[in-house]
């Protein structure tokens, strides 16, 4: 029974391992992928709580029926990105109300396996902004799902 345990510790370890190699290979080649440039992650941010959640979904299709409010990483090259804010304003969809974008809006980002976590760091002019740990990576042919959990810094 003791040996029993003991293996199936080692594999949840083992395949805990596993997934952050995978996490970071996925998302690698999510942002390498030909269509990098038009590469885009979006949220809905309807209660417009998007600074403030400790989980994120981000998508690359979003379902934009389903909110009046995003928030998207529009990326222009495989490792960085402009944040945008949109929102609907018709009920349509058809009328977008986008914030006009500034310095401060443009990131680089570098993703990095640390101590079995994939982690998804944010620079801002060479500054480290912000970082997520990658939680999940699902993807369809379709859609892919990224699952963000920010990492809190001490003040």
């Amino acid at each position: 029974m003791k040996k029993l345990i003991a293996i199936a510790l080692f594999s949840s370890l083992y395949s805990f391992g596993q997934n952050s190699i995978d996490l970071k290979s996925d998302l690698e080649k999510l942002l390498k992928s030909k269509n990098s440039n038009r590469n885009s992650w979006s949220t809905c941010d309807d209660d417009n709580s998007f600074f403030n959640k400790d989980t994120i979904y981000f998508q690359t299709k979003l379902e934009m029926y389903k909110c009046s409010k995003a928030v998207s990483w529009d990326f222009n090259s495989k490792n960085s990105f402009v944040q945008n804010s949109r929102q609907w304003v018709d009920g349509t969809h058809a009328t977008i109300k986008s914030r006009i974008t500034h310095d401060y809006d443009n990131y680089k980002l570098a993703v990095k396996n640390k101590i079995g976590k994939t982690i998804l760091t944010l620079y801002r002019k060479g500054q480290e902004a912000e970082s997520f740990e990658v939680i999940d990576f699902n993807s369809t042919q379709e859609n892919k799902v990224i699952t963000l959990l920010r990492i809190k810094t001490s003040p």
